[in-house]
C-alpha cells in the first residue's frame, strides 16, 4: 500500500512540474501573429527562399531605422545575432536586403517585416525584371534572352540623398528579392496592435544596458539544395519504411471549357478551334498571401465574364447553329513559375494525351479526335487587364512579324471595339518588339507558322504598369470603388465576346447584347475581397451556401500554384463559376440524388453538378467544363517520378516541406546576470550535496526511531538484560518461549 502511495505521489508531483513549466513558458514568450512566412522553393540547379536553423533563430532585436542601426547589426554591436525589424517600405529597398543578406546568419538571425498597410509610392516586386526568363521563346536568341532591349517588370524611383533610403537602378539588378537565399528567416506581421506592442517594447527594453526584447523565430525548411536532389530524396524514403517527404513539386489544376461535339464529330479539322487562355495564379515571397488582382485575377475575371456572355440565352443557340470553328477556354495554373499550367498543356497535346473531357467521366482513344497544334487557329491571351489611368488603354501583342492571319485579328478587334465605349482605347505595339512574358511563348516554342494567330492583350506597350507585379501588395485596397474597375472590365468582356463570335461565325454578335456588369463586380468581390460571396456559395451545395450566407465574410483565397490541397480550394471555385456559366440547367432533374446519378452515364462528354444556384434552392447543371491536375512535365504525372529526357527541356520546381511555423518574443537578460544566476546554480546544488551526503552517512545517528533497536536498549522490569527477558507470544496456553 505504502509503494502505491509513493507512486502516486509521484505521478501528481510530476503534473505539478509540468503545468508549472508550460505556465512559465507563457510567462516568458509572446507568440506573435506572423502566418506569412517566406519558404524555400527549388529548381533543378537553386534553391530560393528562406530557413531558420533547426533549432530556431534567435536574436535581439533592432528595429531598423537609419544607418546608424545598419552597421549596428552588420558591424559594430556585441550583441549579435540580431533579429531584424524592417518597416515593408525599407524592405523593398534591394540594397538594404542585399546588405542584411551578406552579413551572414551569424550577425542576422532573421527578418520581421512590420507592414502596415500603406503601399510604397515607388512600387515593390520581388519578381525578376524580365519574368519567366529561361522559359522565353526568346532565350537562346541573341539580344532578346536576356530581356536587353525590353525589361518588363520595372520599378522607377527617385534616388535620395542617404545612402541607406537609396534605391539601387532596377536595370542593375535582373533578379528581384523572390529569387536569392537568406541564410535566415523572413516573416511579414500584418496585425497592427502586435506591430504596436513590438515597437514599445523596443523602445522600453532595448538600450544600451540589458534586459533586451529578443525574438525567436522557427520556420525551419526540410527539403534543401535543389530539385533534383530533394526529389530523390523523398522518392528513397517513400520507398522504405519511413514515408517522409522532403519537398514536393508545384502542381495544381488547369481548367478547360470546350465547344467541340465529341459524340458527332469524327474527326476534328485543322485550324479549326479559336482559343482564349489566361492564368490563374501569382505568387509572392509570403506563404499564404498572392493576391495577384492584375497579373491573374484581373483577366481571369474577364474570361468568365466572355464565358457567361457567349451563353446568353440569345446567343448560345445562335452560336451553336452558325458556328464555323470550335471555341475553347483555357485557365492556366503554375504560369508564374516557367509557364508549369501552358507547357503542360503544350507537352500533353504533342504527346497525344491531352483529354477533351473529363477524364474521370470519358475515356475516349480515338486518335482522330485526339487534339493537336495544327487544330488551333488563333490563341488569344488576356494578361494584366486593369486599367492605369483614366482611359482604358488595350495593347496588342504579337511575335516579332506580322502575319496576315495575325493583321486580320488586329483588324477584327480594333473594329468590333467601336461603340463599346469611349473610353477604350484599341492600340499596336511597334512590329520589332518581342512578346511580353506570357502563356503564349509556350505554344509559339512548338509552332509558329503563318496559319497560327497568337495574340497577347494586355495594359502596357512596354514596362509593365503594375508596379505590384506578384507582390503580396497586388492588390485592390477595400475602401477602393469597384465599380469602375467592373465597368471597364466588362467593356473589355463585351469586346472580346464579340470578337469571339465573329470568329467562331464570322458574323456579328447583336450591339445590344453585353456582358454582366453585376457578374464582373461579383468575381472582382470574391476573388480580391471575400471569398464568402454570393458567387462562390452559389456553386457550393444548398445546404452549406445556406449555412454561409449567415456567416462572417472571409479573406480571400490565395492564388499561389502551392503544392498542398489548401490551395486547391481557389481552382475548384473557379472550375465551378466556368462550369455554372458554360452549362445549362436540368429542369426535369429536382434533387441531387438523380443530378449525380447522371454522372454514371458512359455515352457523354459532359458532367453533371448539383449546386446551390443564385436563390440556393438547387439545381443541376451539365456542362463540359474540367479541369485536369498538372505539373512540370519533366515529372512523371502518376509516380511523381523525373523523367530523364525532359530535366533539360522544362523546368521543375519544388517547394520545401516544413514543421513548426512561429515567431515569439522574449526578454533576454545580460551575460553578467546569466553568469550569476549559474554561478548560484553550482553553489546551491554543491551545498544540496553535501548535505545530502552528510545526512546520508549519520541518518543512524539522527533519525533512529526503529522499535526494535529501543528494545535492545532497554531493560526489562526485573532489571535483567535484554538477551535473559523472556518473551511472551501469542502462543498456545501453557507454552513459554525464552530467548536467551
Amino acid at each position: 500500500m505504502s509503494l502505491s502511495i509513493f507512486l502516486l505521489l509521484i505521478i501528481i508531483l510530476q503534473n505539478i512540474v509540468v503545468d508549472a513549466s508550460s505556465y512559465s513558458n507563457l510567462k516568458i514568450y509572446k507568440s506573435l501573429n506572423a502566418a506569412h512566412h517566406c519558404f524555400r522553393r527549388m529548381n533543378q540547379t537553386h534553391q530560393i527562399g528562406c530557413s531558420s536553423s533547426p533549432h530556431n533563430s534567435f536574436g535581439v532585436a533592432v528595429l531598423l531605422r537609419d544607418d546608424h542601426d545598419l552597421d549596428l547589426v552588420q558591424r559594430s554591436g556585441q550583441d549579435a545575432p540580431y533579429t531584424i525589424l524592417i518597416s515593408a517600405e525599407k524592405f523593398m529597398n534591394r540594397t538594404i536586403v542585399h546588405n542584411l543578406r551578406n552579413a551572414g546568419s551569424n550577425r542576422i538571425s532573421g527578418i520581421l517585416i512590420l507592414d502596415e498597410g500603406i503601399k510604397p509610392l515607388n512600387g515593390y516586386s520581388p519578381d525578376r525584371s524580365c519574368p519567366n526568363i529561361h522559359s522565353s521563346l526568346y532565350s537562346n536568341r541573341s539580344g532578346l534572352g536576356e530581356c536587353v532591349n525590353q525589361r518588363w517588370n520595372i520599378i522607377d524611383s527617385e534616388p535620395q540623398s542617404s545612402s541607406f533610403n537609396q534605391i539601387d537602378n532596377p536595370y542593375e539588378q535582373s533578379d528581384g528579392l523572390q529569387f536569392y537565399h537568406y541564410p535566415f528567416p523572413i516573416f511579414l506581421l500584418r496585425n497592427k496592435t502586435q506591430i504596436d506592442l513590438l515597437k514599445w517594447k523596443i523602445a522600453s527594453f532595448n538600450r544600451a544596458y540589458y534586459p533586451k526584447l529578443s525574438l525567436q523565430l522557427s520556420s525551419s525548411m526540410i527539403g534543401a539544395k535543389d530539385s533534383l536532389t530533394c526529389l530523390r530524396r523523398t522518392l528513397m524514403m517513400m520507398n522504405s519504411l519511413v514515408s517522409d517527404v522532403f519537398c514536393d513539386p508545384l502542381k495544381g489544376y488547369n481548367i478547360f471549357h470546350h465547344t467541340i461535339d465529341l459524340k458527332t464529330v469524327k474527326k476534328i479539322e485543322k485550324n479549326s478551334i479559336v482559343m482564349l487562355i489566361v492564368r490563374h495564379d501569382s505568387f509572392s515571397m509570403f506563404e499564404g498571401i498572392s493576391p495577384g488582382a492584375d497579373s491573374a485575377i484581373s483577366s481571369l475575371v474577364v474570361l468568365l465574364a466572355v464565358a457567361h456572355l457567349l451563353n446568353h440565352e440569345l446567343v448560345k443557340p445562335k452560336l451553336n447553329h452558325l458556328k464555323k470553328k470550335e471555341l475553347m477556354f483555357a485557365i492556366f495554373d503554375g504560369e508564374a513559375w516557367d509557364y508549369i499550367g501552358s507547357s503542360d498543356t503544350v507537352h500533353r497535346i504533342i504527346e497525344g494525351t491531352f483529354p477533351l473531357s473529363n477524364p474521370v467521366i470519358i475515356a475516349d482513344n480515338d486518335i482522330k479526335r485526339k487534339l493537336s497544334l495544327e487544330h488551333i487557329s488563333h490563341v488569344i491571351e488576356l494578361n494584366q487587364l486593369l486599367p492605369s489611368s483614366e482611359i482604358n488603354r488595350l495593347y496588342l501583342h504579337k511575335n516579332l512579324h506580322t502575319t496576315g492571319l495575325l493583321r486580320d485579328l488586329i483588324k477584327l478587334i480594333q473594329q468590333e471595339s467601336v461603340g463599346i465605349s469611349d473610353n477604350l482605347e484599341i492600340l499596336t505595339v511597334p512590329e520589332e518588339q518581342p512578346l511580353p512574358p506570357s502563356s503564349a511563348h509556350s505554344f509559339l516554342k512548338r509552332r509558329s507558322d503563318y496559319d497560327f494567330a497568337v495574340l497577347v492583350a494586355t495594359n502596357h506597350e512596354k514596362e509593365y504598369t503594375n508596379k505590384f507585379y506578384n507582390s503580396f501588395y497586388e492588390s485592390i485596397p477595400h475602401n477602393g470603388d469597384l465599380n469602375e474597375l467592373s465597368r471597364d472590365l466588362t467593356n473589355l468582356a463585351t469586346l472580346f465576346g464579340r470578337v469571339l463570335y465573329r470568329l467562331l461565325t464570322e458574323e456579328s454578335l447583336i450591339p445590344t447584347i453585353h456582358a454582366n456588369e453585376t457578374i464582373v463586380g461579383g468575381l472582382l468581390k470574391c476573388y480580391l475581397h471575400d471569398s464568402n460571396c454570393p458567387l462562390f456559395r452559389a456553386v457550393l451545395d444548398p445546404e452549406r451556401a445556406f449555412q454561409l450566407a449567415h456567416s462572417e465574410p472571409m479573406p480571400p483565397y490565395p492564388t499561389y500554384i502551392s503544392a498542398f490541397p489548401a490551395s486547391k480550394i481557389l481552382r475548384e471555385f473557379t472550375r465551378a463559376l466556368l462550369f455554372w456559366f458554360t452549362g445549362e440547367r436540368s429542369t426535369e432533374i429536382m434533387n441531387r440524388t438523380e443530378c449525380d446519378a447522371k454522372n454514371g452515364q458512359n455515352d457523354q462528354q459532359e458532367s453533371f453538378q448539383w449546386i446551390a444556384g443564385e436563390h440556393y434552392n438547387g439545381e443541376c447543371i451539365h456542362s463540359s467544363a474540367y479541369k485536369i491536375a498538372t505539373t512540370s512535365p519533366a515529372i512523371n504525372h502518376s509516380t511523381m517520378e523525373i523523367i530523364p529526357e525532359n530535366i533539360h527541356l522544362y523546368p521543375i520546381w519544388t517547394e520545401s516541406r516544413w514543421s513548426e511555423v512561429s515567431v515569439r518574443m522574449f526578454v533576454v537578460p545580460s551575460l553578467t546576470y546569466e553568469i550569476c544566476v549559474v554561478l548560484l546554480g553550482i553553489f546551491i546544488v554543491s551545498w544540496s550535496f553535501i548535505i545530502v551526503v552528510f545526512l546520508d552517512r549519520y541518518s543512524n545517528e539522527l533519525f533512529d526511531d526503529n522499535p526494535l533497536n529501543r528494545c535492545k536498549q532497554t531493560n526489562n522490569i526485573d532489571g535483567q538484560p535484554p538477551s535473559q527477558v523472556e518473551l511472551v507470544t501469542s502462543s498456545p496456553p501453557g507454552i513459554v518461549i525464552t530467548a536467551h
